[in-house]
């Protein structure tokens, strides 16, 4: 994302971006801030590198209710009966795909869609699975294309594609 202040100098702790400057955040740090994407593992024992889909989770009260009233870990805190829902608030500011501001994509809400009904689709409708389970290295982002958009692999990540039987 890259910004210039139009209105005048802008102060940023001890630095100043002077007007019309140019100012880039890249996205690949805000996606992979840990404090923002272990928003219910306090130990972080998930890390941000790892996909776990309960960090997408909210329960009915926060984890430091739940702890502060004499649950020891998270598990007992929130059992995998107890109700959950879908909710990306507590990411705000913390995911910005399309950019942001003046310069925000323009199509970011029909991409969304059309991302979200795709991999609906897709894993709905067919199995996927890594050949080489032990080369994790492989799936890392190369890091040589970084503030170049998307990050491909650092290598072949030979995957298994198998249509499901829906019947």
């Amino acid at each position: 994302m890259i910004r210039s202040p139009e209105d005048g100098d802008l102060p940023i702790g001890e630095w100043t971006v002077p007007k019309r400057g140019l100012l880039m955040t890249p996205s690949y740090v805000v996606h992979r801030d840990p404090i923002a994407w272990s928003t219910i593992d306090p130990d972080q024992s998930h890390p941000i590198e790892i996909f776990w889909s309960e960090r997408f989770l909210t329960y009915p009260t926060s984890l430091d209710s739940q702890l502060s009233h004499g649950f020891q870990d998270k598990d007992a805190a929130f059992p995998h009966n107890s109700t959950a829902s879908f909710s990306l608030d507590n990411l705000s500011g913390s995911f910005m795909p399309h950019s942001g501001g003046r310069g925000i994509c323009p199509g970011q809400h029909f991409a969304r869609y059309e991302i979200i009904t795709t991999l609906a689709i897709f894993v709905t409708m067919f199995d996927i699975e890594l050949v080489d389970k032990t080369s994790e290295e492989k799936t890392q982002p190369d890091l040589a294309g970084f503030g170049f958009g998307a990050l491909k692999p650092k290598g072949r990540v030979p995957v298994r594609i198998k249509r499901r039987n829906l019947r």
